[in-house]
């Protein structure tokens, strides 16, 4: 059901430094294991704002998983007020 309507949310919590920090999601698919040789350049095609937030990409199932740089989501420096 969608999350309106069962009132429950889904978070993924990160810890960095003595901070915890959580994400809400939607859902969580599934949880994937990489070898780090598998990782790839971000494609040229890949959106600048997005590619300042991701350390590279790899394949699944044919198709590509962004690796989120969760340090770059939580520099709050380049928040503009």
């Amino acid at each position: 059901p969608p999350q309106a309507a069962t009132g429950q949310r889904m978070s993924i919590v990160i810890e960095r430094g003595n901070e915890a920090y959580c994400f809400i999601v939607h859902g969580v698919g599934d949880v994937i294991g990489f070898e780090a040789a598998d990782v790839e350049t971000n494609p040229a095609s890949m959106d600048q704002r997005w590619a300042g937030l991701s350390r590279g990409v790899f394949k699944k199932d044919r198709e590509l998983v962004v690796l989120l740089d969760i340090d770059a989501v939580l520099d709050i420096r380049s928040v503009k007020p």
